[in-house]
């Protein structure tokens, strides 16, 4: 245990009484669920869980305390802990004042909402986003739509909003034309379940700066952490994620804005959130044109990207080491991935940076920390063949007609059989 550790537990029990305060303030009708915060190698504070896990102690009343490898959590999201969904947020990987840690957990709080309450709620497949076409029309237009969102967020009168609302309306009609509805409806439903959440977030943080200090100081650190993402000219899919936490936000704050019991009629209309956008503010198509030096710029840093993203995989497979060539005989379950750290070189083949999980029955493979290059088929979750080095031929062992590696953060147990081998190449067949 250290300092931030005690800091941490005792923000977990103030959570609560805010929370309850706040949300008829914020989103009336949401419930509270149980939280969870936890330091990696560190550990995990539990509250209000109705079935803690074994290993857990109570400290006080609600709160229970538990080692990070007990349960081995990742990120912030909704996660279920001994069958019960828990809002999770790490603490330790960077500083954090006490309202900023408090109203992310809010925001994970309202995705359990979501996941409980919401089941008609089409959830994004995050599978797109790895895949997600990087064409120079399309950057450009996304940079006008950004910034066509913050206007109309700024907007002080109703002919510049109208205006503005009609060329929103257009460019998103022309940019789903552009990539195509798959990948538009992506966007669409994750802006559709993140804005809520990043809104809630914004309206908790807004609440509890309210006593302390200006109103100016305030919108200028929410302008940097909500805002000023939307001013960038992104031109890669890696960020497009982000994006739409930000664009789904400005379409809540305007909603917010122009009919204020919105909330109420959101979840149970079933619509995309900009869909249910337009039906409550009607606009209009207009002529959308692009700007031909932007669309080079564009063309531009796309092309760039893919140089790298090229050079990267290049030193990936020039790495020292013997290379292992693993391929499955069926399709594996994907039990485990991180679309958020992931690179796709080409349509077929995916670096992961950080997990890749597979299964089979008994069988798994587990790699947490990269190291790993996976050849798909029709999508990210159905992997045909993975690749990786090991530094030493003995960490690849064979055993009872098993495969096994045991090195950390890189795990295999899988029935199988080395089919090829060289000095610098050995070829793996799993059943």
């Amino acid at each position: 245990m250290t300092g931030i550790d005690g800091l941490h537990s005792n923000w977990l029990l103030e959570f609560y009484p805010l929370a309850k305060k706040l949300i008829p303030k914020i989103w009336p009708g949401m419930q509270l669920y149980p939280i969870c915060t936890f330091r990696i190698n560190g550990p995990i504070w539990l509250y209000n869980h109705p079935n803690p896990p074994k290993s857990f102690r109570n400290v006080e009343n609600r709160l229970w305390v538990g080692d990070w490898k007990d349960l081995r959590l990742f990120g912030a999201t909704p996660v279920t802990i001994n069958g019960v969904r828990t809002a999770i947020i790490p603490y330790g990987d960077a500083p954090r004042r006490e309202y900023n840690f408090l109203a992310e957990l809010f925001h994970e709080m309202h995705h359990v909402y979501q996941f409980n309450e919401q089941k008609q709620m089409n959830f994004p497949n995050v599978a797109f986003i790895v895949t997600y076409p990087e064409i120079p029309e399309n950057v450009v237009l996304i940079w006008r739509e950004n910034e066509t969102l913050l206007k109309l967020v700024l907007a002080d009168n109703n002919t510049d909003f109208q205006r503005d609302l009609n060329l929103f309306y257009s460019i998103r009609k022309k940019r789903r034309e552009v990539i195509g509805d798959k990948y538009m409806d992506y966007e669409e439903s994750e802006e559709s379940l993140e804005g809520p959440a990043v809104y809630c977030e914004y309206k908790f943080r807004e609440f509890m700066e309210k006593p302390t200090g200006p109103r100016d100081l305030f919108h200028i650190s929410q302008w940097g952490k909500f805002f000023l993402p939307l001013m960038n000219q992104e031109y890669s899919r890696s960020n497009l994620r982000e994006l739409k936490l930000m664009t789904g936000l400005c379409q809540c704050l305007i909603l917010s804005h122009k009919k204020p019991g919105w909330k109420g009629d959101y979840y149970g209309a079933g619509l995309p959130l900009r869909e249910f956008l337009f039906k409550n503010l009607p606009a209009q198509q207009i002529e959308v044109s692009v700007d031909s030096n932007d669309l080079n710029l564009a063309k531009y840093f796309i092309d760039l990207e893919k140089q790298t993203r090229k050079r990267k995989f290049m030193d990936f497979l020039n790495q020292e080491g013997i290379r292992v060539n693993m391929s499955f005989l069926s399709t594996p379950e994907c039990r485990g991935i991180d679309p958020m750290n992931m690179e796709a070189i080409d349509d077929t083949t995916i670096m992961h940076n950080t997990m890749l999980k597979l299964g089979k029955g008994r069988n798994s493979v587990s790699f947490t920390a990269g190291g790993i290059c996976s050849l798909i088929g029709e999508n990210i979750w159905k992997v045909k063949s993975a690749l990786f080095f090991v530094k030493d031929r003995k960490q690849l062992l064979t055993k009872d007609g098993y495969i096994y590696l045991d090195l950390p953060g890189q795990k295999i147990k899988w029935a199988g059989k080395i089919v090829k081998e060289t000095e610098k190449l050995i070829e793996i067949e799993l059943k």
